[in-house]
């Protein structure tokens, strides 16, 4: 069973609930997560119909969030984390896109355009990719999201985040470096949680190999003591899967420019291997054709 969001829509629903990250008017507090999801009665009911029951909140934004661990590990202690890895400039362009997408959507309904600004927001929205990625690397920015390291452990209740850290400190668009950085964003879920708790899959293995990453899951459930289904051919058809974060690309003022996208690479790759050496294996993003800012040696074309 998927969670309860307050987007109605293809993107988010039956998916995520995006409870810690505060899209319930900033709402956070562990307290309130279980109305999320199903009554214990419909638990139940699954029980004595013998049937499998198990619930999940596949939200990518909580790993970034910098209170996010120690809220989830308020909520449940002993959770299977399904880490998704996705090579980070690649991860930056479907982002990029993602959010522009979103605010032209807004803007179409007679939306203001800059409705948030000082001084919950500091230099935002940027106005090209280059400029998001500056921001995000910037040090009033990166003040913020060491502020913002403390909010779980505010003391008040219930726990309301503040307007300038919704939903990531700065806004979505200042995000970009904390993400590029797996390692560092790992480390506060690792120190919460113990290491049987993760499981760490890359995207590409989720579209190439849906059988053998929901098997991995399967057995990863089991050793936790979490009830599961088994795993059929009939569970992992890709005929129909839907792409619910996919964007076309956008006007060509607005795509990324090869020089920050190389720039990036340059900038990700110690980082990447402090990922690879943390998880145990060499992930073959550096070498992979699929990511071309890499190598000196190709040109960028990508839709």
């Amino acid at each position: 069973h998927g969670p309860f969001t307050p987007w109605v829509h293809p993107l988010a629903e039956r998916k995520e609930s995006f409870f810690f990250v505060g899209h319930y008017w900033g709402l956070v507090d562990p307290t309130f997560y279980r109305m999320c999801f199903p009554l214990r009665l419909t638990k139940l009911v699954y029980k004595l119909c013998r049937r499998t029951f198990v619930v999940f909140d596949g939200c990518a934004s909580y790993l970034s969030a910098p209170w996010a661990p120690a809220l989830v590990q308020r909520a449940t202690p002993r959770p299977l984390l399904i880490v998704c890895l996705r090579e980070p400039v690649s991860q930056h362009i479907s982002w990029w896109r993602l959010e522009q997408a979103s605010m032209a959507w807004a803007k179409s309904l007679g939306l203001e355009e800059e409705w948030v600004g000082e001084p919950d927001r500091l230099g935002y929205p940027p106005r090209s990719f280059a400029d998001a990625i500056a921001l995000s690397q910037s040090p009033r920015v990166r003040e913020r999201w060491r502020l913002a390291e403390g909010l779980a452990d505010g003391g008040n209740w219930p726990l309301i985040l503040p307007a300038w850290a919704l939903p990531f400190p700065n806004g979505q668009l200042s995000a970009f470096d904390r993400m590029g950085h797996y390692a560092e964003t790992l480390a506060p879920w690792l120190a919460r949680f113990p290491r049987e708790c993760f499981l760490f899959v890359t995207l590409d293995e989720l579209s190439e190999q849906p059988q053998a990453v929901l098997e991995r899951v399967r057995r990863q459930c089991a050793a936790l003591g979490i009830e599961c289904a088994a795993v059929t051919s009939d569970t992992t058809r890709l005929d129909d899967a839907p792409r619910l974060n996919e964007s076309p690309p956008l006007p060509p003022h607005l795509e990324p420019d090869e020089h920050t996208l190389r720039h990036l690479a340059k900038r990700y790759r110690e980082p990447n291997q402090r990922l690879f050496d943390l998880i145990g294996r060499d992930l073959g993003w550096h070498d992979d054709e699929r990511y071309p800012w890499y190598s000196c040696a190709k040109r960028l074309s990508f839709t």
